[in-house]
C-alpha cells in the first residue's frame, strides 16, 4: 500500500513482478527493453546489463525464453505520458496516421523485429521487412482490432478538462527531455491514477524552438492537480535541456 506513494521499486521486484505476469498468462517468450540514459530510470549500460542479467537468470528458473535489448534514450519515446495520451499515440501508429510520433513508430517496429526473429515467426534478418509490411498494409491495425473485439471494446476517455502550456525559455535546441522529471510533472497532474491526466510533448528532441513556443501541455482533471502540475514544471530548470 506504500510503495507508488513512496516510490519503492526494487529490482528484484520489478523483475519479478514483470516475469511473473508473463508466466501466469502462459507466455513462452519475453522480450524487454531496457532504456538507458542520464535521466532514464537505469542511468548507465553496466547497470542495465547487470539488470538484464538477472532477468535472464530468473526466467531461465521458471522456464521462459526471454531476450533483452538495451536502448539509449535522451527523453520520452512518443509525444504522450499519462495512459490516454499514450493508448492515442499507439493507435495513431496502428492506424498510420501522418502525426504519429516517428520515434514510437520506428522503435516498435524494431522491437517488433526482434520478437518476429525471435519465435522463429520470420527467419533473420527479415524482421523489420515483415514488421514495417504488416504496419503498412494495415494488417498489424486488424489484428489489434481482433484483440480489442475478443476482449470487449471500450472507448477511449474524454480529454482531461484542464489544460496549460508551458513555453520555451529561451531559443536553442532540445537536447534532452529528462524522462524522469517529465514523468513527475504527468503524476503531479493526476497520471496514472486519472487516466487522462499526463503530459503531451509539442516538441521533442532535436527540435529547434524559439522563446515563448509551446513545448509541452499539460492536461489535468482539476483545476488544482493543473496548477500543482505547472508549478512543479516551472520549478525544474533542467527539465528540458538545450544544445548541441
Amino acid at each position: 500500500t506504500v510503495e507508488r506513494p513512496m516510490e519503492i521499486n526494487t529490482e528484484s521486484q520489478m523483475v519479478a513482478s514483470i516475469l511473473a505476469k508473463k508466466e501466469t498468462v502462459g507466455a513462452t517468450h519475453v522480450l524487454l527493453d531496457i532504456p538507458v540514459g542520464t535521466t532514464a530510470k537505469i542511468r548507465s549500460r553496466a547497470a542495465a546489463e547487470k539488470l538484464a542479467q538477472l532477468f535472464r537468470a530468473v526466467a531461465e528458473a521458471v522456464e521462459l525464453r526471454v531476450e533483452v535489448v538495451i536502448t539509449e534514450t535522451h527523453g520520452p519515446i512518443g509525444c504522450g505520458i499519462g495512459p490516454r495520451l499514450e493508448a492515442l499515440d499507439v493507435l495513431a501508429v496502428l492506424r498510420r496516421e501522418p502525426a504519429a510520433p516517428p520515434d514510437l513508430r520506428e522503435k516498435s517496429l524494431y522491437l517488433a523485429a526482434r520478437l518476429l526473429e525471435m519465435t522463429g515467426a520470420v527467419a533473420a534478418p527479415g524482421g523489420y521487412h515483415a514488421a514495417q509490411a504488416a504496419l503498412d498494409s494495415g494488417a498489424a491495425a486488424t489484428a489489434f482490432d481482433r484483440i480489442i473485439a475478443a476482449q470487449g471494446p471500450r472507448s477511449l476517455p474524454p480529454e482531461a478538462p484542464f489544460r496549460d502550456v508551458i513555453p520555451a525559455p529561451a531559443d536553442g535546441r532540445i537536447r534532452e527531455i529528462d524522462c524522469w522529471e517529465i514523468a513527475r510533472v504527468a503524476k503531479h497532474a493526476g497520471a496514472p491514477a486519472h487516466v487522462a491526466a499526463g503530459v503531451r510533448l509539442l516538441k521533442t528532441v532535436g527540435d529547434v524552438v524559439t522563446h515563448g513556443e509551446p513545448l509541452f501541455e499539460i492536461h489535468a482533471q482539476s483545476a488544482a492537480q493543473l496548477e500543482f502540475a505547472r508549478a512543479y514544471a516551472e520549478s525544474c530548470p533542467d527539465l528540458i535541456r538545450f544544445g548541441f
